[in-house]
């Protein structure tokens, strides 16, 4: 119950006379001590976080359950497997999802009430070592995408020590493979390299790693085609002959009389031709490596009449 006039304090009695006797308007609140305390300082101080059981060490388990608490009371929790998981809302006690076998980190972090986290995170670390783990294999390497290669290479390990792998692509059956894996010549087109993990315990894993990527290599042949040069009959002991190719960048193979296939460029000159009948022959090869299954030709007959 407020204070009377009678019951103020004396200092304050005779402050509100000298003050009402000025004509100072005084509020009552403040004569009487009934205002509003003071505002209280926002609360900056995280709470701690504390794991109070759950492994340390090598387990057969690989789906360890962890408990923890804060030195709050109201305190919320986040949780997260390191190498697995991101932080995410949990409450104590918290079993984690299927892991692999090897070496794991369990994180957990609290917030109090005013939103402030613990900087410093509880941690447990761990190895599981389950008989029926699940390897999770990890394609760490390969193509995605579209690539100009009809063989890839993939590389690829597995959680889990010890494990053995199979790989297959599309819809073939597994078969067993070891990291770099590199595929058997694939048609252009899209196709999905997979590869599942086996534990040393005979256990697969029931998810493979897969990646998808399309193959695009260029498979169309050249065309070679001879611009100038003797055809018919040809009085001099000289021939030169002029071609092209229906792909730019391409190179070239010639060969006269049945030899064998010597690289050349346009133009190619022969000196020094017997009498008879000849035969040119010439090949274009795209940067593919494609090369054009139809050579051009050019026959003549060698008068030799001409010194040149």
């Amino acid at each position: 119950m407020g204070q009377t006039k009678s019951q103020l304090p004396p200092v304050t009695h005779r402050l509100t006379r000298a003050l009402l006797a000025l004509g100072v308007a005084i509020p009552l609140a403040l004569v009487l001590g009934t205002g509003p305390a003071p505002a209280a300082l926002p609360d900056t101080n995280p709470p701690q976080t504390f794991i109070v059981s759950g492994p340390s060490d090598t387990i057969d388990d690989n789906t360890p359950t962890f408990e923890f608490s804060s030195d709050d009371p109201d305190a919320t929790f986040e949780c997260r497997v390191v190498d697995e998981t991101p932080f995410e809302t949990c409450t104590s006690p918290y079993t984690t999802a299927a892991l692999a076998n090897g070496e794991h980190t369990f994180d957990v972090r609290a917030t109090d009430a005013a939103g402030n986290t613990d900087p410093s995170v509880a941690s447990r670390t761990f190895t599981a070592n389950a008989a029926t783990a699940e390897p999770h294999p990890l394609i760490t390497s390969g193509p995605s995408g579209t690539i100009d290669d009809n063989t890839p290479t993939f590389e690829f390990e597995a959680l889990s020590p010890g494990a053995t792998f199979e790989c297959r692509v599309d819809d073939t059956p597994f078969e067993t493979c070891t990291s770099p894996h590199t595929t058997a010549p694939l048609a252009n087109g899209e196709h999905t390299f997979e590869v599942r993990a086996i534990t040393a315990a005979g256990n697969t894993d029931p998810t493979p790693a897969s990646r998808t990527f399309t193959v695009n290599i260029d498979i169309a042949a050249p065309q070679t085609t001879i611009t100038n040069g003797p055809s018919g009959l040809n009085l001099s002991r000289k021939a030169t002959f002029a071609f092209t190719s229906s792909e730019a960048g391409s190179s070239f193979e010639c060969r006269l009389d049945g030899g064998g296939w010597q690289s050349c460029t346009s133009p190619r000159t022969y000196s020094g031709l017997g009498l008879g009948n000849h035969k040119f022959v010439v090949r274009a090869i795209d940067q593919a490596d494609n090369v054009d299954p139809t050579p051009a030709q050019r026959t003549w007959f060698t008068l030799g009449l001409l010194p040149f």
